[in-house]
């Protein structure tokens, strides 16, 4: 009896650290796959195609409901315009509730300039993640770069993590 209690607890503490281990950081070093979005607004947005035109691209995972995902917002918002030129965004929606409707209410409100879809692929699964938001940085070959959970609190916590991510600018452009 005590050799299949310590058995069922090895399992049990061995199944609590391996869920403990698994989340968006597990993504690191992979290929993300490719999908292809309609953003509000009408546009479509499919990650290689982005590829091809920026260094990065962040995908956010949000929902309406969600207070972090919206303090994060206008932070994220100011660090696109600033990087618009070599980082594409997108926020995904996670919750089937966000119609239309919700997403342009977000747009109109936030004035993103950057994509927003619902995430009809469910590719917040592919995270593994517990919280949103939940926000991935993927570079060439749909390599994720970085991924985290929980809200951006200024403009320079985005800078920074693009900043550590994206080439050095070279030639004319480096100073």
């Amino acid at each position: 009896m005590k050799r299949i209690v310590c058995l069922l607890l090895t399992a049990l503490l061995l199944t609590v650290t391996l869920s403990a281990a698994a989340g968006p950081e597990s993504l690191i070093g992979t290929a993300f796959p490719d999908f292809t979005v309609t953003a509000y607004g009408g546009e479509t947005f499919t990650l290689s195609e982005a590829l091809e035109t920026h260094d990065l691209v962040v995908i956010n995972f949000w929902a309406s409901w969600c207070g972090p995902c919206q303090y994060e917002f206008p932070y994220m918002e100011a660090a696109y315009e600033q990087y618009a030129d070599r980082v594409a965004v997108i926020a995904l929606s996670v919750d089937p509730n966000d119609t239309d409707k919700v997403l342009g209410e977000f747009v109109d409100y936030f004035r993103f300039q950057f994509h927003v879809a619902r995430d009809q692929e469910n590719l917040f699964r592919l995270t593994q993640s517990q919280g949103i938001p939940t926000t991935l940085i993927i570079g060439s070959g749909r390599t994720v770069l970085a991924a985290d959970v929980g809200a951006k609190t200024s403009i320079s916590a985005f800078t920074k993590w693009f900043d550590s991510f994206l080439p050095a600018a070279s030639g004319a452009d480096a100073e």
